[in-house]
């Protein structure tokens, strides 16, 4: 289903148990999209992403 306007809604887990699983030992990125300002939408997609890292 196609929604209008940025969603956090992602599987992190998924996708760190992914990295994870590949022996990801380098850098990753995250890509910022949206109408919400990158300075709040980057800081809150970050912080999302380091929680299903720990």
């Amino acid at each position: 289903m196609f929604t209008r306007g940025y969603t956090l809604d992602l599987d992190y887990r998924r996708t760190a148990k992914i990295l994870r699983e590949a022996s990801d030992a380098g850098w990753d990125s995250l890509e910022m999209e949206g109408k919400e300002a990158a300075d709040t939408a980057v800081s809150k997609s970050l912080r999302k992403l380091q929680k299903a890292f720990d």
